[in-house]
């Protein structure tokens, strides 16, 4: 297994914002599984859309900080 960085990308709504960050680091056998992992820990459950891209409160998952801030914040 490998160790991924699990960053999310920034959102705004009505006024509110919050930059892109970091959830953390979790072993999986690819991103999507280590992200998987890391909803059960945090006892919520992530979005995977049809393309295998895994979302929390529909912000899309990044395994770095440059991919994440360039998508959004």
């Amino acid at each position: 297994m490998k160790s991924y960085e699990i960053w999310s990308e920034g959102w705004a709504l009505t006024g509110e914002s919050a930059r892109a960050h970091r959830l953390g680091v979790m072993e999986g056998e690819d991103f999507k599984d280590a992200c998987l992992k890391m909803a059960k820990k945090m006892g919520v459950k992530f979005q995977v859309d049809d393309k295998g891209n895994v979302f929390n409160w529909g912000c899309q998952l990044f395994d770095n900080e440059k991919d994440a801030r360039e998508s959004f914040g």
